[in-house]
């Protein structure tokens, strides 16, 4: 019986350890700024572009950190609903050329988006 209740014990830690490991999804300041420059260098965004991509990236954390935690208003009903959503502002505010350089580059900007979340 004691050994029933120290399995519980330790699988209820653990489980407890994963749902806030997963619950990191806010990205800090410095890993926003990290992956806007780098958006910038490769598809060359003017100043208000970098901004707004900033803004977007904040609005992303923000957002994914209510849908994994369940709480507050919701307003995408899950992570892939609003990674689309952010990727259609995103390309709302580019060039013709900026965008044809995004489709190329998206899927590797989004990895380094949900690496620095998982840091």
């Amino acid at each position: 019986m004691k050994k029933l209740a120290v399995f519980i014990f330790m699988l209820v830690s653990y489980m407890t350890l994963i749902a806030q490991t997963d619950m990191k999804s806010n990205l800090t300041d410095e890993e926003i700024n990290d992956l806007t420059s780098k958006l910038a260098m490769k598809l060359l965004l003017n100043d208000s572009q970098k901004s707004a991509v900033s803004g977007l990236l904040k609005t992303y954390g923000s957002e994914l950190q209510k849908i994994t935690a369940g709480s507050g208003e919701i307003r995408y009903k899950d992570k892939q609903e609003l990674v689309s959503s952010i990727n259609s502002q995103v390309e709302s505010l580019l060039d013709s050329k900026q965008k044809m350089k995004y489709d190329v580059l998206k899927k590797e900007w989004w990895n380094s988006i949900n690496s620095e979340e998982n840091d």
